[in-house]
C-alpha cells in the first residue's frame, strides 16, 4: 500500500516473524533495548491460518531506545458470562441490526469495534449517532424486539468492464497529475503537511481530465443517503 512504501522511504524496516519478549534497560533503569524471539509458522490452527511458535535459540535484542507500543487488541467479552447472553459471530463480535443497533437482548445496542471488529473512527461514530437515536426512541417506548429483520431489497450488480479511450475516442489522452509531496528526509524530523497540494496551473491541468461521464439529473437521492446531511439542493449563495 501507499503507506507501507511512504514508511519505507523514511527509513521504517519492517520485520516479520518476529515476537517481543522484554525490555531490557542499563543501571539507571533508562531503556537499551527490545528482547526479541523469532517465530516460524507451525500447523493451521482453528482460525484457518498457520499459528506463528517460537524457534527455540533465537532470543536476541534490537538496541533502541524508545519503544512504541501498537499491538493487537480484541474486546473484553467476560461481562457477557453474567447471564447476559448476547450473540456473537463466529469472529466474536456483537451481532446487531444494522440499522437500529439493537441486539438480541431488550434495551442492549452496540456498535463500532465490537460490532465490525478493527475499522475506521468514522464508522465507530456513525454506529454512536445511529445506536443514539434508537436509545432515546427506546427510552419513549418504541419497542425494539431484538434483532429485527431488515427489509432491504438490493439489486444485483453486474460489473462491466468499460474502455474509455472507446467511449470517447475524441478526448485526447491525459496522464494523472502527480502532486508534489514534501521529501522522506524533511517530513520524518517534523508533522508538517506532506502533501503540497497542486499549483493553480496543476489543479486546471487535473481538472481538465474530466470527461463527464455523469451529469446531475436532480433525484436528490444524494441527500437522501448523506447521513451528515451536507448536501442542500436548496441552498442559496449567502453572505456569513
Amino acid at each position: 500500500s501507499d503507506e507501507i512504501k511512504e514508511a519505507e522511504a523514511e527509513g521504517v524496516k519492517f520485520t516479520f516473524l518476529k515476537s517481543p519478549i522484554g525490555f531490557e534497560t542499563d543501571s539507571k533503569g533508562k531503556l537499551t533495548g527490545l528482547k526479541c524471539q523469532n517465530m516460524e509458522l507451525g500447523e493451521v490452527d482453528s482460525s484457518g491460518r498457520p499459528r506463528p511458535v517460537p524457534v527455540d535459540g533465537s532470543e536476541h535484542v534490537v538496541e533502541c531506545d524508545r519503544v512504541i507500543l501498537a499491538i493487537g487488541q480484541k474486546p473484553d467479552l467476560t461481562f457477557n458470562e453474567g447471564g447476559l447472553r448476547l450473540n456473537f459471530t463466529d469472529w466474536g463480535t456483537l451481532t446487531v441490526n444494522h440499522e437500529t443497533k439493537a441486539t438480541n437482548v431488550k434495551g442492549v445496542f452496540g456498535g463500532g469495534d465490537m460490532v465490525h471488529g478493527p475499522a475506521t473512527v468514522l464508522e465507530a461514530i456513525a454506529d454512536g449517532k445511529k445506536s443514539a437515536d434508537s436509545i432515546i426512541r427506546y427510552f419513549e417506548g418504541e419497542s425494539f424486539t431484538g434483532l429485527l429483520e431488515e427489509k432491504i431489497e438490493h439489486e444485483e450488480k453486474v460489473e462491466e468492464e468499460i474502455d474509455w479511450r472507446e467511449e470517447y475516442p475524441d478526448e485526447p489522452w491525459k496522464h494523472r497529475i502527480i502532486a508534489p509531496e514534501l521529501s522522506p528526509d524533511k517530513r520524518k524530523t517534523n508533522f508538517e503537511e506532506v502533501m503540497l497540494g497542486f499549483s493553480e496551473e496543476d489543479a486546471q491541468r487535473e481538472a481538465e481530465r474530466c470527461i463527464h461521464c455523469g451529469v446531475c439529473v436532480e433525484c436528490r437521492q444524494c441527500e437522501t443517503v448523506c447521513e451528515p446531511k451536507s448536501i442542500n439542493h436548496d441552498a442559496k449563495d449567502e453572505i456569513v
